[in-house]
């Protein structure tokens, strides 16, 4: 996990690093990483405890994360294999 936002910062702060493969990387990167501070230590605290303690907004805003991010998180890389097989 520590390496995902440096991938995005390298991109941010190098031009030359700023390809389209590199991009569809970077917006990877971002979507993981906003999935694991989000999602995953509200998802850790309500396996633990046993129930939902953190209300019911805060239930419908995680909902929204959880599936926008997972369906990122297994979207892109099947639009970058597609694309690959497009290509190659």
């Amino acid at each position: 996990m520590p390496g995902l936002p440096h991938s995005v910062y390298a991109l941010f702060r190098y031009r030359g690093l700023r390809t389209i493969s590199n991009c569809l990387i970077g917006n990877l990167a971002a979507s993981d990483f906003l999935l694991a501070v989000t999602v995953l230590p509200l998802s850790a605290a309500t396996e633990c405890l046993g129930f939902w303690a953190f209300g019911r907004v805060a239930c419908s805003v995680w909902l929204v994360v959880d599936v926008v991010g997972l369906e990122q998180s297994l979207t892109l890389p099947g639009q970058s294999l597609g694309h690959f097989g497009a290509v190659v």
